[in-house]
């Protein structure tokens, strides 16, 4: 009976250990899968997208050598009228099967943000193995030759590159962070306007140089040849044609001056990286740069904002870690200072409503701390204290206010989230939608205020 009861036994629990091998057969591993990395969204003239997808791949055999990741960029693209198709369309010749689950940035390119982007931001919070907190980017060149120019300096892996690159505006406060969750619950509401970083490749100075000195010099040899076979051909017209020829080149130089001051940014401009990616030029290996923040009002977007709007941002939304801010020298004029610059305390808003228009007031709290040093500064006097903390207040009380009247007036975003101190003075939802809050930010007014105690450096500060 006891064998029996053994033989019983044995082949029930035989049969369940089947049924699990059964089940598992069904089963991908995580070698049968293609992981994205980066998805770019493109618009075409036929108002057809282009997807982007860029794939991580591993260096095989096991290597140690993380170098040889950071070298193997996969990247596929193709034409489709949405998302979900295109994803199918290059799953077709893919070896692997598609997966979403690693994918770090989004990016959007500027064209296709213009012309409005609901449509593909509910395809992909719709998805569900894309994460929440995959970054947006948008994008001033387009999303394919974005991600086509990605080179990884510092980090040996491309998710690592892309998560570092998020991080950025914790130390330099130059340019904002913002997932696909947040920008999707901003875009539904009614208090605030969506935003996220811009990035742009970066033209390496030399190689224009070398191609600009190669143009003219083929240029002046084209020149000098027809001018010497028109000289021998037709003197009586020599004349006409080198005058025809000197006002030509006169207008090509001017357009060529006019373009390479335009790319150019003035020294003013640089300050606090008041510039937008791709307008300053940086030597690196890495074109990818992302500076200032683009604006959106509903799904389209509005406006873009440099690095310096983006401390003005972060700041006025108590977002501020920590930067480096360069404020006029107030014992040098022309002269700049930088200051360490933390928040002390929360700023605090508030709204005041009107018939005609609407005030904001915004009261800020900094603390800074000097870094520059110099026989016109002196941090161990009272006066020379009090002069440095009048001229940042002065010179962030200006940024401030330009950056807030450009979001009103110029582009009626309400990146800020006002509206979230303006619902206070209505008692029900109903009397707040009546007020169209975003549509009507325009007519706002601001009072800005802000408050710096400069502290010495930590070499000569007395704590």
């Amino acid at each position: 009976m006891k064998t029996i009861f053994k033989q019983f036994l044995f082949f029930t629990m035989l049969l369940v250990i089947l049924f699990n091998f059964v089940g598992c057969a069904s089963r991908l591993g995580i070698e049968e899968f293609a992981y994205v990395i980066a998805i770019g969204l493109d618009m075409l003239d036929d108002s057809n997208l282009e997807l982007t997808l860029q794939f991580a791949t591993a260096s095989g055999g096991g290597s140690s050598d993380s170098s040889m990741q950071s070298t193997k960029i996969n990247v596929s693209s193709v034409k489709c009228n949405s998302i979900d198709s295109g994803i199918a369309l290059i799953n077709s010749h893919v070896s692997k099967k598609i997966n979403l689950s690693h994918c770090q940035e989004i990016i959007i390119s500027e064209e296709l943000a213009r012309h409005g982007i609901s449509e593909q931001l509910d395809t992909l919070v719709n998805n569900t193995e894309l994460t929440n907190d995959a970054g947006i980017i948008i994008s001033k060149c387009t999303a394919k030759e974005y991600i086509e120019n990605v080179n990884p300096v510092f980090e040996g892996l491309l998710p690592q590159f892309y998560k570092a690159s998020l991080k950025t505006n914790d130390y330099t406060a130059y340019s904002t962070n913002m997932n696909l969750a947040n920008f999707y619950c901003l875009l539904n509401d009614s208090y605030f306007q969506p935003y996220a970083t811009i990035g742009n490749i970066l033209d390496n100075s030399k190689d224009n140089i070398k191609s600009e000195s190669s143009d003219t010099s083929s240029e002046g040899s084209k020149n000098s040849s027809q001018q010497s076979s028109e000289s021998g051909n037709q003197a009586s017209s020599s004349e006409s044609s080198n005058n025809t020829k000197s006002s030509s080149s006169e207008s090509d130089n001017s357009e060529k001056n006019e373009s390479s001051t335009k790319s150019k940014v003035p020294i003013q401009n640089s300050i606090n990286a008041n510039f937008i990616a791709g307008d300053y030029e940086v030597d690196d290996k890495n074109p990818i740069q992302t500076i200032g923040f683009a604006a959106f009002h509903d799904d389209k977007l509005v406006g873009e904002f440099t690095g310096l709007d983006s401390i003005c941002f972060l700041i006025i939304n108590n977002e501020l870690e920590e930067c480096t801010l360069s404020v006029p020298n107030p014992f040098k004029d022309g002269d700049y200072m930088d200051l360490y610059v933390a928040s002390c305390q929360k700023t605090k808003c508030s709204v005041e409503l009107s018939d005609s228009s609407t005030l904001i007031h915004v009261n800020i709290y900094l603390t800074g701390f000097g870094q520059s040093m110099d026989e016109s500064i002196s941090y161990g006097q009272d006066e020379s204290v009090e002069k440095i903390e009048q001229s940042a207040e002065n010179y962030l009380k200006e940024s401030i206010e330009n950056f807030l009247y450009k979001t009103s007036k110029e582009y009626n975003s309400d990146i800020c989230g006002f509206g979230r101190f303006a619902v206070k003075h209505y008692l029900t939802m109903e009397d707040w939608e009546k007020v169209n809050w975003l549509n009507n930010y325009k007519n706002s007014t601001f009072d800005v205020n802000v408050y710096f105690n400069v502290k010495a450096g930590n070499i000569f500060s007395e704590t």
